[in-house]
């Protein structure tokens, strides 16, 4: 349906829909030898490659930068998984302290030097 939003599910299969095509009108256009399946390979290869990093994108929950306030806030950060990359990359750290460290001030600075050492 003309001017219908593809939802973001819809686009992905579009897309993989896309690919089957590729690997169907190139099956009969060209005659099989190794140049040619190398570049099909590498071709679906490119569009899977582009295609995995886009819906990954949607799913990485690192950062660029995190304020850290409590240790309890940052303790509850550092234990969330990317489902990505593994380890959450929580970017650089703004570390907000009081001018007269208290205990949960400390804890901060023990759990940033852990994060960092990874």
């Amino acid at each position: 349906m003309k001017g219908e939003k593809k939802l973001p599910g819809d686009e992905t299969a579009a897309q993989l829909r896309s690919i089957l095509q590729v690997l169907d009108s190139h099956a009969s256009a060209k005659p099989v030898n190794a140049r040619n399946q190398q570049r099909r390979v590498d071709e679906i290869r490119s569009r899977i490659t582009k295609l995995v990093n886009k819906e990954a994108k949607k799913l990485c929950c690192c950062r660029l930068s995190t304020a850290v306030l409590t240790s309890k806030e940052f303790e509850a950060d550092m234990a969330r998984p990317c489902v990505v990359h593994g380890r959450r990359n929580l970017g650089h750290l703004v570390v907000l302290t009081c001018t007269s460290p208290d205990e949960d001030n400390l804890r901060v600075e023990e759990l940033v030097r852990q994060y960092r050492q990874g």
